[in-house]
């Protein structure tokens, strides 16, 4: 029987394994360092480890669902391959002139914006031209098509990236231009930007195509080794990768477009935490996750997980604009340099944290693997809220002086405080970070995020979770069970999923409501939705529709769902909600553009991991733990002794804090003045006292 699945995700970190089996009820999970220089080492021999130790042999396992950050650090380290781009001719400066555009308006010191993935002198001009309403007035000539390639050959071209003004509206000088490239240079691989985004701005299409091109064979050559890897252990079973859209998909697939799963964990983390809060009746959250390297946030309510169309990499100090520009469908996080390995300095007499992160390697000072500058891990085991026997790896023996040692040497002897006050000033910071892109989630876009439950996974979230939700007014944390590999449970949550946007630009009114109809119905034939298809049972897929939408003559947009309406008055009337809920009023009456459609089908993966979750007993009354140990809270003004306690012995009536919840994979913070009980379906319930104030350190 192969109905074991199992779901790994490589972080910047560690690297987590779920294994599940839905009819059992049974999951296990295990954490490893990721391997940075070859992720498939950590992913094959913890695999091995986590089955061994459960006595499940590798050909019961029916799938493995896997995400993987190779895109963004092959980008991120500056490790792709040689790009050659092929544009429109008068178009080759498209790439380095970018946009002209500030990141910070009133700073004058102005960051440097990233730097194209190519040199100027590989960008080979062809002549071809599509006229903006798809017509073709001019096709490649194959002459000079052969004689590009011989440059690029010459050049030592690695792979091509095709992309030509207009192309949006039609790809087929785009299509014609790959295959040319292919049959004169075979073996290179060849990226077209239409195959990857059907929306306008040519910046933006340039630089993801390129992007694409860039990581490309590093990537291909990553999966030929993980399933190879896998079929030497004996798997047999189907591999699928998780994609930034919150769906999966075959490796195949994948391997053409690395870069749709550029935000692949975080969407496994947002899966898990919607999938668990439901169960426990909660249907609007804030979803946080917090791991080795950033913390990423999304507020997500009924319906379909909200999902962009752009995406930002390798930003400098995580600050918009800064980045290569990235046209992918990918679930709408907010992402901060804001993780247990961020790196704490003196700065102007306060501390500031992230958004540089210490990684696997060497990684923070407790891990005694040669790094010596504090972080908010060595922050959180110095405060008693982590302790050197609760971590969750067998590789690491922590210790408690290093991260003491490297706080009072890096941070309190600059700045003339304790370790104690250090250590606090650290976890003050890096929360005091993490609120602000909680109210950019929720605040900024005029929702109140006291109307919310927050919901936090990820080996440190649950740590900060509590103190975060007293800050913005929550009245409810949930830290679902296996916190500390969420995302991996949300790949198992996942359903196949493939999404494609087409530009527009029209008008839109009662008058052209069919004229949309039959856009998104001509869409739905894209073959890209197809490329998930693993049944002929049409019951078990589905499609979601969307527009973007915006005020005539505006530059932003909004997408609005266009599930269960059914009239050109529905629609407006729910982008006029959408409107107002954002900026307060909508202008004057006047004309709406429908700016681009996104067509998203789905074919549902059948057993949910949230199915497998093992249900608590609520009636007992709560286990004495019989262990404490000194925990600082500024709420008391000083270390405490505080009880510990596992997720299995909370059970039955709630019990006041402070409070220290320990599970295998992360540690749970409940403040004084809290209230803490697990709710059915193994859900670590907190109940938020909104009465008693925070004092600060003294």
């Amino acid at each position: 029987m192969t109905e074991w699945r199992l779901a790994i995700d490589v972080g910047g970190t560690f690297t987590d394994f779920a294994l599940v089996h839905p009819i059992r009820k049974k999951i296990e999970v295990g954490k490893v360092l990721t391997t940075p220089d070859d992720p498939s080492t950590a992913i094959l021999s913890g695999a091995r480890d986590l089955l061994d130790r459960h006595g499940v042999e590798l050909d019961e396992v029916g799938s493995i669902v896997h995400a993987t950050t190779i895109a963004p650090n092959t980008i991120i380290q500056a490790a792709g391959a040689k790009v050659g781009l092929v544009v429109t001719h008068g178009f080759r400066d498209v790439m380095f002139m970018g946009r002209p555009t500030r990141y910070n308006t009133y700073s004058i010191l102005e960051l440097e914006r990233h730097k194209p993935l190519l040199e100027r002198k590989h960008v080979y001009e062809a002549t071809e031209r599509t006229a903006a309403d798809g017509i073709i007035l001019t096709t490649p000539d194959q002459e000079e098509l052969k004689d590009l390639c011989l440059r690029m050959a010459k050049d030592g071209i690695e792979s091509v990236a095709v992309a030509f003004i207009n192309s949006y509206a039609n790809p087929s000088n785009e299509l014609q231009t790959a295959e040319s490239i292919q049959q004169y240079l075979p073996g290179v691989p060849v990226t077209t930007s239409a195959s990857l985004t059907r929306m306008a701005a040519e910046y933006e299409r340039f630089s993801t195509c390129v992007a694409n091109a860039y990581v490309k064979p590093k990537f291909q050559a990553y999966i030929d080794r993980l399933t190879s890897g896998l079929k030497n252990l004996g798997f047999t079973g189907d591999i699928h990768m998780m994609q930034s859209n919150g769906g999966f998909t075959p490796p195949e697939a994948l391997v053409q477009k690395p870069l749709v799963a550029v935000e692949a964990g975080p969407a496994g983390g947002i899966i898990a935490a919607r999938a668990f809060a439901q169960a426990s009746n909660e249907n609007h959250i804030i979803a946080f996750d917090m791991g080795g390297t950033t913390a990423k946030v999304c507020l997500v309510e009924p319906g379909p997980l909200p999902v962009g169309t752009s995406i930002e990499i390798d930003r400098e100090q995580l600050r918009d604009g800064t980045g290569i520009p990235l046209r992918v469908p990918s679930v709408d996080v907010i992402e901060i340099g804001a993780g247990g390995g961020s790196i704490a300095q003196p700065r102007l007499g306060m501390v500031q944290v992230g958004p540089k992160s210490a990684g696997a390697d060497p990684g923070p000072a407790c891990y005694a693997r040669g790094g010596t500058q504090a972080t908010v891990t060595d922050a959180n085991i110095t405060l008693g809220y982590l302790a050197a026997e609760d971590f969750a790896s067998d590789e690491l023996a922590l210790s408690v002086g290093a991260a003491r040692a490297a706080i009072s040497d890096e941070i309190g002897s600059e700045l003339g405080l304790t370790t104690d006050a250090a250590a606090w000033a650290i976890h003050d910071a890096v929360t005091l970070n993490m609120e602000h892109a909680l109210r950019a989630a929720s605040v900024d876009r005029g929702k109140d995020p006291r109307g919310f439950a927050l919901v936090a996974t990820g080996g440190a979230a649950p740590t900060h979770a509590s103190r975060l939700a007293r800050r913005l007014g929550m009245a409810k944390v949930i830290i679902p069970p296996y916190a500390g590999v969420a995302s991996s449970l949300g790949f198992l949550e996942a359903d196949f999923r493939q999404d494609v946007t087409v530009h527009i630009n029209e008008s839109f009114d009662e008058n052209t409501w069919q004229s949309l109809e039959n856009r998104i119905e001509e869409t739905k034939k894209d073959p890209t939705l197809r490329e998930a298809e693993t049944t002929s049972e049409e019951s078990r897929s589905y499609y979601e529709t969307f527009a973007r939408m915006s005020c005539k003559g505006q530059g932003s947009d909004l997408e609005i769902s266009l599930m269960g309406l059914s009239s050109a008055a529905e629609v407006l009337h729910q982008f006029k909600h959408q409107y107002e809920d954002l900026y307060g009023s909508m202008p004057p009456a006047g004309p709406v553009t429908v700016t681009s459609i996104r067509v998203a089908r789905v074919t549902e993966s059948g057993s949910k991991v949230s199915e497998a979750a093992t249900h608590a007993d609520t009636t007992a009354n709560p286990t004495d733990s019989g262990k404490t140990r000194e925990v600082y809270f500024p709420e008391v003004r000083g270390r405490v002794r505080c009880a510990v306690y596992t997720r299995e012995q909370l059970r039955g009536a709630p019990i006041p804090g402070p409070v220290v919840i320990v599970d295998s994979e992360c540690s749970t913070l409940v403040l004084p003045g809290d209230k803490v009980h697990v709710d059915a379906f193994g859900s670590v319930i907190i109940d938020v006292n909104q009465k008693q104030p925070e004092d600060e350190v003294v």
